[in-house]
């Protein structure tokens, strides 16, 4: 492939991927703008100021004849003894009483009774905040190295190399906010919810640790073709 051709077609996919990034940079920021207004919207309003209250019962049930298998008392027991049910990030419903029909298992909950604050959307605004403000900021290092694309004249500069760190580096937070969904569930459930208990535990993403390395990698690696760039400039 010709070289000058090579380079035409990075800086196409760096224009391409700059204005990718413009557009949801936009969408981040308004996102972001609103949920600050909302925030302090909720912050200043009364407690208690519009309220829901409720309650529910459920159960859960497991036919274990369609897949040929039978149940018992004893079987019951002991599932109940090893079993937990709920845990994590994920919210913990009581059970207080377990039926068996035939070959099917039920799990009866008791009465929960809520009562929603809507000031408590608080609790859920502020973690969407920062996960917001996160994602701005891959963006921000995102659009900046398609910016270094849609310009350079090699691939193997300083300045790309630079970018690429920066993006690895801005990556890293995410390895420490896997549960991100899950947090914003918990956070949702201690702010507008009670007579529910919520666990939540901080786990690490390792697929986004992998990632980020891989990106370092090839920081690495356009930094040695950049030495060789310029090793072969100095020839020339």
């Amino acid at each position: 492939m010709d070289k000058d051709y090579a380079i035409l077609k990075i800086n196409k996919v760096g224009q391409i991927g700059n204005v990718i990034s413009i557009i949801a940079l936009a969408f981040s920021s308004l996102a972001a703008l609103l949920t600050f207004i909302a925030l302090i919207v909720m912050a200043i309003m009364p407690k208690d100021f519009v309220t829901v209250n409720g309650n529910a019962t459920g159960y859960i049930e497991v036919d274990l004849g369609k897949v040929g298998g039978t149940i018992d008392e004893d079987t019951v027991g002991e599932i109940m003894q090893n079993v937990t049910v709920g845990g994590g990030s994920s919210v913990v419903i009581p059970f207080v009483n377990t039926e068996v029909d035939g070959n099917v298992l039920r799990f009866a909950t008791e009465e929960i009774e809520t009562k929603i604050d809507i000031k408590g959307v608080t609790s859920l605004l502020f973690p969407a905040l920062v996960v917001i403000a996160l994602y701005i900021v891959t963006i921000v290092f995102i659009m900046l190295l398609c910016r270094a694309f849609a310009t350079c004249k090699t691939p193997f500069s300083d300045l790309i190399v630079k970018r690429l760190r920066m993006l690895a580096f801005s990556l890293i937070p995410w390895v420490f906010f896997d549960n991100i969904t899950s947090a914003l569930q918990a956070s949702f459930a201690k702010g507008f919810l009670t007579g529910v208990n919520v666990n939540y535990n901080l786990s690490i993403n390792l697929r986004m640790l992998l990632i980020v390395l891989v990106v370092l990698m090839l920081s690495f690696i356009f930094r040695y073709g950049a030495v060789l760039q310029t090793e072969s400039d100095e020839t020339l």
